[in-house]
């Protein structure tokens, strides 16, 4: 079994990319943005203009996310040569990350639709 958090791109174990110093804090910001703001959105709550920039700039969370992560990821794999193996290795961690909450997310919201609105909108739309 592969351990993902111990293996770089280049799939050797152990071996661990170089880390940019404050690119972690630059991702929490974008991400702490994020729920900011649709906290604000969710809750209904009118910021003032004293505080127009947090309303005019935390909407952009979203795409400095990417920003950042792309820049990122580039910075690690700039390092490395790419081979088919360490494309496969980067496709099957990042299913690792992303496929468990994505299929909880769906479970937890087919299950909503069904208790508040007895309604199932079928495996095709399920699958789009």
């Amino acid at each position: 079994m592969i351990d993902f958090a111990a293996t770089s791109i280049t799939g050797k174990p152990g071996h661990q990319a170089k880390r940019l110093p404050g690119i972690d804090s630059l991702r929490a910001y974008a991400g702490c943005s994020i729920i900011l703001f649709h906290l604000l959105q969710a809750l209904g709550i009118k910021v003032s203009d004293d505080f127009a920039i947090i309303r005019n700039y935390l909407g952009f969370g979203v795409p400095r996310f990417f920003i950042i992560s792309a820049f990122s990821m580039a910075h690690g794999y700039l390092q490395n040569p790419i081979s088919e193996r360490t494309v496969r290795l980067f496709y099957l961690r990042r299913w690792a990350r992303i496929a468990p909450l994505l299929y909880l997310l769906l479970i937890y919201q087919l299950t909503v639709l069904w208790v508040q609105y007895k309604s199932f909108p079928g495996w095709a739309a399920v699958f789009a």
